[in-house]
């Protein structure tokens, strides 16, 4: 298991818990301490705890917005079915039902996105470029993911290989 309850409830309650009912901690602020945020999408941000463990936080627990559920099913489905190219996977998952506000703890992958390995090829680099963008494109298709592009793609500094750190169908 990947993560702990304690944590995964804290970061919610976090989160989630502005004094003045908002949800402005919801997209970073000062953080309690020893913890990170790492960023935010369109229904979820994320933080990184002291211990290295990424969670993914819901804003909103609805039947209409992305979740985590969805996201730990989906990876459970990829394991099961799906082959994986040579250079890709996915993070290491645990998910935490935490009181109906579930929570995906991830395997904090260090290293940039695509988009940002683009931003910064240059000469060779290219072509390797390219070749992550056409492993990108053959996991969307082969793993049924709806939200594949190059900011849910990470290349992992040590390995070189691109895990996918946003796993919604």
């Amino acid at each position: 298991m990947l993560g702990n309850s304690q944590d995964a409830k804290f970061i919610t309650e976090w989160a989630r818990g502005c004094p003045d009912g908002s949800n402005r901690r919801f997209y970073g602020g000062p953080m309690p301490e020893g913890w990170k945020f790492i960023g935010y999408g369109s229904f979820r941000s994320v933080y990184l705890s002291p211990e290295g463990v990424a969670y993914k936080v819901q804003q909103y627990y609805s039947q209409y917005s992305w979740d985590n559920v969805g996201e730990y099913q989906n990876w459970q489905r990829i394991h099961r079915e799906c082959e994986f190219p040579e250079g890709v996977r996915l993070p290491d998952l645990t998910l935490y039902e935490n009181g109906g506000k579930p929570v995906v703890a991830m395997e904090y992958v260090r290293g940039m996105t695509l988009a940002d390995f683009n931003r910064s090829c240059q000469g060779d680099e290219q072509d390797k470029y390219r070749r992550y963008r056409g492993l990108m494109v053959e996991c969307g298709y082969g793993f049924n993911l709806l939200d594949m592009h190059e900011e849910n793609v990470m290349v992992d500094e040590e390995s070189g290989d691109l895990v996918v750190i946003d796993i919604q169908m």
